[in-house]
């Protein structure tokens, strides 16, 4: 058969794919791969890293009930220093205030000051995630009954927590306004 080429021998033929099915394939490759080794690394984490963050995760819900008692009894001392120096609140209506500055719309009870005097707060449904070993974002909903009504305004908060000088402080607090259904109830 002349003029007729010879054919290459089939080990040396190799079929390729269209670059955009290939390219998927290995993208796919490369990202089992790595949820492999993110398993493999969480797996390995030493119990005393899943204690640590096992302690840091109680010890910001405990300065979160602390600020919860602090507003309920309107200790401005204490609440502020639940704050870093810079912490701010932004509030539903879009308000800022430094968090410390919270001190002074609150005063202390006074002896045998009836009850209706102080908000009722219900915090519900947190959530603590961390962003590194000293920065924690606290997302949950709340229940507020203000003094002298009996009807509780629902919302929702984040928090950012971060280690500051040794212990957890609030660094900012966002609130927004929902309904009952919306406030985990």
């Amino acid at each position: 058969a002349r003029g007729m080429q010879a054919s290459p021998p089939l080990s040396s033929v190799r079929c390729r794919m269209p670059l955009f099915v290939e390219s998927h394939a290995s993208r796919r490759a490369v990202s089992l791969r790595r949820a492999v080794l993110a398993l493999a690394i969480a797996a390995a984490l030493p119990a005393s890293a899943r204690a640590d963050l096992a302690a840091d995760t109680k010890a910001i819900q405990d300065a979160g009930q602390a600020y919860k008692v602090a507003l309920e009894r309107g200790d401005g001392k204490a609440l502020a220093a639940l704050w870093t120096p810079d912490g701010d609140i932004i509030d539903a209506d879009g308000n800022v205030v430094k968090g410390r500055d919270t001190v002074s719309v609150l005063e202390p009870a006074a002896a045998g000051e009836a009850k209706d005097h102080r908000p009722e707060i219900a915090i519900r449904e947190t959530k603590v995630r961390f962003v590194d070993a000293d920065v924690a974002i606290e997302d949950g909903t709340v229940a507020v009954v203000p003094p002298g009504h009996t009807t509780p305004l629902h919302g929702r908060f984040s928090a950012t927590w971060v280690r500051h000088e040794g212990s957890w402080k609030l660094a900012a607090l966002r609130e927004a306004r929902g309904d009952e259904a919306s406030g985990g109830e």
